[in-house]
Formats: structure tokens, sequence, C-alpha cells
């Protein structure tokens, strides 16, 4: 309520092109730190805890037989989505023993769209919410890694090398095919296919530039999707001395970021397996490269807690509430106490899991960009990223 009233306060106050009277604004500063000191701004990541699109088309000797198979079903398939995005392929086989009743007491609520039925099938398109600390609870007693941070959009070029010859955009491209036949959202690293318009031939031409890495060209293609990442998936179709086909696997990462990376792997031909067939696990299997790198890199580390006191530029209240807004997105983020705020600046002590770069990488997800000069940290506010919200 306080926090209402004073932000009320302040928009009475401006005058003079805007700016409040300072000794006033001084008062209500005052005011607000003494009557509300080290107040916590608790991070709620209740996003990544949403399961959409769940279908369900179940046959019974009843409707209503139909309807409850139904969603037993549903909530095992989206407990089984849910696990994957938050955990590491290897273990998967973990989340395979758990009782219908115990997934069914994870779930908060779901909501039912497209249901059509008749007297002896049903089917639906579900979407489930997860209680988020239960879930962690589960998969810490599982001695289960898991992330939470959700990475920003990333736009994925898919060049595919064969006979000496390297495609882009053109239809025949086997390798853009089989990565559109998996779900590149769904994840903590959603990735963006292009369109391949003559907007995209105009900043990035062909795959010879992007595996060559033109980081000209590949920003003027982010620019198109608006994001900061591209990673290029270079398929090269390749046979082995002993005759065996395969596809060696390449994915560099390129855009500001320090953690920018390469992935490889070879996948190799099974017995009287075609070509569309072995792109297919191509493509499973470097998604989920990189969901695991990235999962890695954001391990959620319960044993590791920290502190950080940080200074905040603002421009006025609105950039707080907006900078509180983004923190409470941050999952290694406990809580934010607010020290001191004034017209310009917000003191606050940032309370964490993990390490400060670990910090900094979930930080920039949401655009805040944390920064250590000569031990003091400050943490700035992409303005730029506000306009376009």
């Amino acid at each position: 309520m306080f926090q209402l009233w004073f932000s009320q306060q302040l928009e009475r106050l401006h005058i003079n092109g805007g700016k409040p009277f300072l000794p006033v604004f001084g008062l209500f500063v005052a005011l607000w730190v003494a009557l509300s000191p080290g107040q916590p701004i608790y991070a709620q990541t209740v996003d990544v805890f949403y399961v959409t699109g769940v279908h369900v088309d179940m046959v019974a000797e009843s409707a209503a037989a139909a309807r409850k198979k139904a969603l037993a079903d549903g909530e095992r398939q989206a407990f089984a989505r849910l696990f994957k995005r938050l955990t590491i392929r290897q273990d998967k086989r973990l989340s395979a023993g758990l009782t219908g009743p115990e997934i069914a007491a994870l779930i908060r609520d779901f909501q039912v769209a497209n249901e059509k039925n008749s007297s002896i099938r049903y089917l639906a398109d579900l979407t489930y919410k997860f209680k988020p600390n239960e879930v962690r609870e589960l998969l810490r007693d599982l001695s289960v890694e898991f992330a939470e941070t959700r990475s920003k959009p990333i736009l994925l070029l898919p060049v595919y090398e064969a006979a000496g010859a390297i495609a882009l955009w053109e239809e025949a491209n086997p390798w853009r095919k089989a990565l559109t036949q998996i779900d590149l959202t769904d994840g903590l690293v959603p990735m963006i296919l292009p369109r391949g318009d003559l907007k995209d031939l105009r900043a990035i031409g062909g795959g010879g530039l992007a595996i060559r890495g033109d980081t000209q060209r590949l920003a003027a293609i982010a620019t198109n999707y608006d994001v900061s990442t591209v990673l290029v998936a270079h398929a090269a179709f390749t046979t082995t001395n002993q005759g065996v086909s395969g596809l060696k696997i390449t994915a560099t990462e390129y855009g500001p970021s320090e953690r920018n990376q390469t992935l490889a792997t070879m996948i190799l031909a099974g017995k009287d397996e075609t070509i569309a067939a072995m792109l297919a696990r191509a493509a499973a299997d470097i998604a989920g490269m990189i969901e695991d790198q990235w999962k890695k890199d954001n391990l959620i580390q319960f044993e590791q807690g920290a502190v950080i006191a940080a200074a905040l530029p603002i421009n006025g209240l609105s950039d707080w509430v907006e900078a509180q807004r983004r923190l409470q997105k941050v999952a290694i983020v406990e809580r934010v106490d607010l020290v001191l705020l004034s017209r310009n600046e917000a003191r606050i002590n940032v309370y964490y899991l993990g390490d400060p770069q670990q910090l900094k990488l979930a930080l920039e997800q949401v655009d805040l960009k944390l920064k250590e000069e000569e031990g003091a940290w400050s943490l700035g506010l992409n303005q730029k990223a506000q306009r376009r919200k």
C-alpha cells in the first residue's frame, strides 16, 4: 500500500519540466526507506512451470471414463515435458517411476481447450500449471540437478553441406526440414528458424557466409528477428573410412555474450537408415546438446548462496518498478532488499544462488546488465528493451 501511495505522490509533484520538487522528493524517499527498510522482492519464475498444448485423445467404455483416462494421460505428458525442460538428458530415466497421484499432487490447476467428446471418446488440448516449490522439492529429493533460467530466443541457421554444395535457404535443404519436425520452443532455450524471405537473403545471402562466421551479416539477420544471438548449425554429410555414412554437426554461437561457444557431434547411419532418418536423429541430438549446455551453465546451486550489493541508476520511480519486475523473473535470485532509493539511484542487495558469472548470465536474459568496476557492482537497466515492451 505504501508503495502505491508513494508512487501517487510522486506523480502529483511533477513540476518544472517533469522534475519533482527536490526537497519534497527527498522527504518521500526518506519515508520510503524509513517505513520499509530492507523490503524484499521475491523472485517468481512461474512461466517455466506452465506446460501448454498437451493433446489427449482417449477411448473408453463411457464418456466419463474416457475423460478420466485422458486427464490422467495429460498429467503424465505434461510432467514428462516439464521434467525434460528443467533437467539434463542423462537424468530422464529418473522421472519414470512417479505414480499418477504423485504427479497430480504437483499440479496447481489446468485449463481445457478444444474439448470434444462422444459416448466413448474424449479429445482436448490441455494447459497445466505446476507448483514450483513442490517440483523443486521433488527434484532435490531425486538428487536431480536442474535449471529454471530461460534464455532469450536465439536464431538457428541450418546449413547443410553435401558433395561440396552448401544449402541454407534452398527448399532442398533436408537439414532445415528435419529441424522443423521437432519442437524448438518448449525448452529453456527457445530457438527460431529463419523464414528465408528476401529480407533474410539481403542480410546474409547463403550458407557459406554463415559457416565462415561473417559477423556483420550475422548481426544483420539477427536484427531481422530482434534477437542478439545467432547459432549456426552446420550439418556436413560425410563417409567414414569404412564406408559408413554420417553427419558431422557443428553448432557455433555468435552474439554479444562472453559465453559464445561451439558444440560438435558425429552421427553415424544405422543399418539401412535413410538420410532423412539420420537427419531427424541429428536434429534431436543437437537441440538436446544446446539445451544441456545451457542448463549446465545455469544449474541452481542451492548449497551456494551469496549476496551482491549493487547500485542501479534510474531516471525515476518507473525505472525502479521496471527493475523489480525483471528481477522477479530471475530464477536464481532469492530476494532483493532495497537499501536506499533516491531520484536517480537505487541501492540494493541481491541475494542469489550460484556464482557472479551465473548471476550475470541470468540477468542478461531479462535485459539487466551486471558489471564490476574497482570492486563495486552496478546493475544497468536496458532502456531499449523497455521501450520495445
